[in-house]
């Protein structure tokens, strides 16, 4: 990834409203280059394997300006603390020595805003983003607060300074942070990002649908086709907006 082309369209608008019609003096930057992960999980140590391919791709992520991935992990000792209800399989609650596998990985920044955030409660998310800095890689998406949680984290990095927000979409409702102020500590948790999925049909559509689903010895539920029905008597404007409205 090429911090220019992943920056062009903001960047050329920054400078366009600072600089107006003036133009811009000094050479281009340098690009940079950022390694892409997903879920990081885990639970043994690594840094002792030799398999050539394993170091391969090892050798990718060192190689690269900055290392991304997101921390599955929740990075905590037995005590203090306990588990969640979500948290009770303990399936990704793992030693804190974890992040010194993960440094050795090469990585220099990581979201910890995912479904396992609050496996271990408020000290699963203390620890975690404790060893962490423990080991010098960078963090977004969790914290005490969602001051904290929602603030980005910067990697300084050979090629430039990299910088994260990281959310979650999924997670338990207990998971979300909540803002502090003066009097009120806030609430240890993730940055979340509420996600509300609709499909709207057009009448025609809908029927078909009903159809297939009769067809299937499946049937909707009463109050959808009353709601349904109701629609189709609105004015188009409404209907184009509520008629056949499904929410998952």
């Amino acid at each position: 990834m090429h911090r220019r082309d992943f920056l062009a369209g903001a960047g050329a608008t920054a400078a366009f409203s600072m600089l107006g019609a003036r133009g811009v003096r000094g050479a281009a930057a340098a690009p940079i280059t950022v390694a892409a992960t997903g879920d990081c999980i885990l639970s043994r140590r690594v840094s002792q394997l030799t398999d050539p391919g394993f170091l391969r791709v090892v050798q990718r992520l060192r190689s690269a300006d900055c290392a991304y991935g997101n921390c599955e992990l929740v990075m905590a000792s037995s005590e203090p603390g306990y588990p969640t209800a979500a948290g009770a399989s303990l399936s990704v609650i793992v030693d804190p020595k974890m992040a010194d596998e993960l440094a050795w990985l090469g990585y220099g920044v990581m979201g910890t805003a995912n479904n396992h955030s609050t496996d271990y409660g408020v000290e699963g998310i203390r620890s975690t983003i404790a060893n962490l800095e423990r080991v010098g890689i960078a963090h977004a998406g969790t914290g005490l607060n969602l001051q904290q949680a929602a603030a980005p984290g910067y990697a300084d990095t050979p090629g430039g300074r990299v910088a994260l927000i990281n959310c979650a979409s999924t997670f338990a409702p207990w998971s979300p942070a909540v803002h502090a102020r003066g009097d009120f500590k806030g609430v240890p948790g993730l940055n979340p990002v509420r996600v509300e999925r609709r499909y709207q049909l057009e009448p025609a559509a809908f029927a078909g649908v009903q159809t297939a689903a009769t067809s299937l010895g499946q049937t909707l539920p009463p109050a959808l086709r009353k709601r349904f029905r109701r629609a189709e008597l609105r004015p188009d404007a409404a209907r184009e907006r509520d008629a056949a409205r499904l929410v998952s």
